[in-house]
């Protein structure tokens, strides 16, 4: 098993040259270079890269990140690995320092993130390829804040509240009820694009939002009525089977709209989560190239489109390992053949 973590770093490291690669796993039958993501954290430096083993057990102790970092999982989903689930990070709590603006959070199932503290500054946060339960980024700062949460699946509340500049890109990621994105006082730059809503109407897809830009979604069985919604822009969206179609609304603005149809999915038979089913639309679709910069409506349109429903990352995934010689003499060579997948 280190012969494998040992080749799994390695087919890591290419692609961040420039940093160190730490590992952990919180299983005593799969050892790595430490048993706790903080323990980790501490033990880095700015633009490191830590590596969380996928586990039947959970990563339950809370995390305090606040350095530039990436931490990267097997994903939400993976065919290969359990996930790595995370309770909870939170992004720095001392004022006047980074918050870890800069870091990455990739493949990971994540129950809580939180950039909440007052007098500290989140920029460029990325959540990419996540299974999310509840994400904070902001509450009554006056910092700047700037988030991307892009290709996650995303099942519980995330909230953008601030009092200061927000730049936020929420895109082509699948929301399943009661997930929604709520606000209060939000009056900065935030797109929410190319995304599915998805439940049986028992919520809504959002809460007192304001001021955002809401483009190129579907919105199955969840409303995208929410309290205290105004002055929003929504342009290109599909509604279908929710308790209230009708888009735009009040104060809210918008074209391009279709009210009440059906988006045409490849294979999704009901609203329920699963990672099985397939959300590309059909050939003949009404949301194909219907968006606003011509792609397909949903996750599998915009710049970038969702690569695939797994999480998995972007680095290679060691698909067989087999050792030719178990035992090797002193100054001897151990052979080893070793297969791995390109991720896209």
């Amino acid at each position: 098993m280190i012969i494998r973590l040992a080749l799994l770093v390695a087919c890591i490291a290419p692609a961040l040259a420039s940093a160190t690669v730490y590992t952990v796993s919180n299983l005593p039958g799969q050892p790595a270079q430490f048993p706790t993501i903080q323990a980790a954290v501490d033990a880095s430096s700015a633009g490191d890269t830590i590596y969380v083993t996928g586990s039947s057990v959970i990563y339950n102790e809370p995390v305090i990140l606040n350095r530039r970092l990436t931490v990267i999982g097997p994903g939400y989903a993976s065919p290969l690995s359990p996930s790595a689930h995370i309770n909870q990070i939170l992004l720095d709590t001392i004022p006047s320092v980074s918050g870890g603006s800069g870091s990455k959070f990739i493949g990971l199932q994540l129950d809580q993130l939180y950039g909440y503290y007052s007098g500290v500054t989140h920029t460029n946060i990325t959540v990419e390829r996540c299974h999310l339960q509840y994400v904070l980024i902001a509450s009554g700062q006056t910092e700047p804040q700037s988030w991307t949460i892009m290709h996650c699946y995303i099942v519980g509340y995330l909230q953008c509240a601030t009092n200061g500049a927000l730049t936020a890109n929420i895109s082509n990621n699948i929301f399943y009820e009661p997930a929604s994105i709520g606000s209060a006082g939000l009056t900065s730059n935030v797109l929410i694009s190319n995304n599915i809503f998805i439940g049986n109407g028992a919520s809504t897809s959002f809460s007192d939002l304001n001021n955002a830009v809401i483009s190129n979604n579907i919105f199955w069985g969840t409303t995208p009525v929410g309290t205290g919604m105004a002055n929003c822009a929504f342009n290109n969206n599909i509604t279908y089977q929710t308790p209230d179609n009708n888009i735009p609304y009040g104060t809210n603005v918008g074209s391009g709209n279709l009210v009440g149809v059906n988006p045409q999915f490849t294979n999704a038979p009901t609203q329920e989560l699963s990672f099985t089913y397939n959300y590309r639309l059909l050939p003949g679709s009404p949301g194909e190239n219907a968006g606003t910069d011509g792609t397909d409506i949903g996750i599998y349109g915009g710049p970038s489109p969702m690569p695939n429903q797994t999480g998995v990352p972007r680095i290679p995934t060691v698909t067989q390992f087999i050792l030719e010689n178990t035992t090797i003499g002193e100054g001897g060579s151990l052979n080893v053949q070793l297969k791995a997948r390109k991720n896209d």
